[in-house]
């Protein structure tokens, strides 16, 4: 990846997003995307107000995450109006809504096409990237993320406890990333059915392999069992994980 990767994309949020926005930024980051998130940006003692003022000011597009939550958000609103008035005084700044629940979109965005990341976590994914593309070819996104190395794969003689121990280190998306490149689809559906008990074929029978490995991801940090999701995929398939 260059040095100065483009393009620079701030991604905007309530706090009460965040299990949604670590999954996001991880994609965005495994496409190329050279993104501005505040828990990568900031350091203990930082000032946000200065933090956040710097990484506006030196931004292409505005991610702005969309929920019931965020749209009664302080600091969401003081982004979204900053990033507007920059993009009104030099169109230097490019404001892009993502919708992650049914919300009311502010008055101000209801006439920029958003991107809807309620049906389909990758289908809203392209088409964001295909945004940026415009200015960056470089950006792409595939369900195979070939430019980031895969997770190796474990051994037949892998320890349960090993496996549960490495992932447990890993982010978001470096375990969604190992479930859809080391598990088949109907190993991801035991997988969802030990974890939370529902068949995830209830909702859609249509989703890719990719989405669903989404989903597994985002269902767990939401029903507070990432640590539940882990120890089945460790007990069923510690020979596929890495370890």
């Amino acid at each position: 990846m260059p040095d100065q990767p483009f393009p620079r994309v701030f991604v905007s949020h309530s706090s009460a997003d965040k299990d949604f926005v670590r999954v996001l930024v991880g994609e965005l980051q495994d496409a190329g995307v050279d993104t501005w998130f505040d828990e990568q940006q900031l350091s203990p003692g930082d000032s946000i107000v200065s933090g956040i003022s710097g990484g506006l000011s030196d931004t292409d597009y505005l991610l702005v995450v969309l929920s019931k939550n965020s749209v009664q958000s302080n600091w969401v609103t003081a982004e979204l109006n900053a990033a507007l008035m920059l993009q009104l005084s030099d169109g230097g700044t490019t404001v892009i809504p993502v919708v992650i629940d049914d919300c009311d979109i502010p008055v101000l965005l209801r006439d920029i096409v958003y991107a809807d990341f309620k049906a389909s976590f990758t289908d809203a994914m392209r088409r964001v990237l295909e945004v940026l593309q415009m200015e960056d070819a470089s950006v792409s996104y595939s369900s195979t993320h070939a430019t980031k190395p895969k997770p190796h794969l474990g051994s037949d003689e892998c320890p349960v406890g090993g496996c549960m121990r490495k992932l447990s280190t890993m982010s978001d998306a470096d375990i969604r990333r190992a479930i859809h490149d080391r598990l088949a689809l109907d190993e991801i559906r035991a997988v969802w059915m030990d974890t939370f008990g529902t068949d995830m074929y209830d909702s859609s029978r249509d989703k890719t392999k990719l989405d669903r490995s989404i989903d597994l991801i985002l269902e767990a940090n939401r029903e507070k069992k990432r640590d539940k999701l882990i120890e089945n995929l460790c007990r069923g398939y510690a020979h596929k994980m890495p370890c």
